[in-house]
């Protein structure tokens, strides 16, 4: 399959964020819907449903409002990239570009914990922003969300309430119902 070069999102912010979810970069089927995580086989709002209690199956738009209003947001840690399909192990690290996390944790210091959804964004995170271990935020790495990730969706669950223990929202019983 051939690559060219793609381009990424925007990030999704609200106003106070306090935890930001950085993935590698977006799907195909990501970029050309304009969505995070449009893919139905990736298990990125069945995790937002479990531990932040946004239904994954209301629209994106109402997705993305409940995300952010609990003080939630998006970004990816490439801004572009060659790749050709949609898996993280085809992405062309040299022709990669990085986002302006920096720039973006300056203009939101509300930001406390950075989540890297799946090894590569943590790989990515490690190698091009290790300076930001200087700030003294939570960096909580993340089982990927795809579903080409082979742990159990209550295993991911666990590990993604990390994301949520400053901000309780009862989430015992939300990892429950993925332990049955």
């Amino acid at each position: 399959m051939a690559s060219r070069l793609s381009t990424g999102l925007e990030p999704m912010l609200g106003k106070m964020p306090k935890v930001l979810i950085l993935g590698s970069f977006p799907s195909e089927h990501s970029v050309r819907a304009r969505q995070y995580y449009a893919n139905p086989r990736n298990q990125f709002w069945q995790l937002m449903e479990a531990i932040a209690g946004i239904k994954h199956d209301q629209p994106y738009e109402q997705r993305i409002q409940a995300m952010t209003a609990k003080g939630i947001a998006l970004w990816d840690v490439l801004h572009a990239c060659e790749r050709g399909g949609s898996l993280d192990s085809k992405i062309k690290l040299r022709t990669a570009t990085t986002n302006d996390l920096v720039g973006l944790l300056d203009r939101t210091p509300s930001i406390q914990i950075i989540g890297l959804n799946g090894r590569t964004a943590e790989k990515i995170f490690k190698r091009r922003f290790s300076a930001l271990d200087a700030r003294g935020l939570e960096i909580v790495p993340l089982p990927s969300s795809s579903s080409a990730h082979a742990v159990k969706i209550e295993q991911k669950v666990r590990a993604w309430s990390a994301l949520m223990g400053p901000f309780g929202a009862g989430r015992d019983s939300k990892i429950a119902m993925y332990s049955r």
